[in-house]
């Protein structure tokens, strides 16, 4: 694995039958959207039990103070399911607006000159950034 010169953090993944690695770094809401993602992914590839899934993970996270805030409160941790755990770790980790200053730049979004195809998904990333919050559009409220 070579090392990354940028402030933010990364995800690495060799293959979806590996656990991802989160590198040291800054965390974005966008940055943990790709690590739930492939989490998730790795979770459905290794068909790992729900009660196993934080614990197969939390090798992967290399920072040291995400893994200094992990070991003061482990076998907690490790009881959650992995939905739980990423509340916390967002809780944790992302401004306390993240949330909110996130749901203003969505319900701000504008087309533009940009196509209507490529203003959809730009819509969708950025709601899918609010999952398993109460700000998440669901169809009909982003069709709205």
């Amino acid at each position: 694995m070579t090392p990354h010169n940028s402030k933010y953090a990364t995800v690495d993944q060799d293959s979806p039958s590996k656990a991802p690695i989160l590198t040291s770094g800054e965390l974005t809401p966008s940055i943990m959207c790709t690590y739930e993602n492939a989490c998730l992914g790795f979770f459905e590839n290794k068909d790992i039990p729900e009660d196993r899934q934080v614990c197969k993970i939390l090798v992967g996270l290399q920072d040291s103070h995400i893994q200094d805030w992990i070991s003061v409160d482990r076998d907690r941790f490790l009881a959650l399911t992995f939905a739980e755990f990423m509340v916390e770790f967002r809780d944790g980790y992302l401004s306390e607006d993240w949330e909110e200053v996130t749901r203003i730049e969505l319900l701000g979004m504008m087309q533009k000159d940009e196509s209507f195809w490529d203003f959809a998904i730009q819509v969708q990333t950025k709601n899918a950034l609010l999952r398993n919050t109460p700000s998440y559009l669901d169809k009909e409220k982003l069709h709205h």
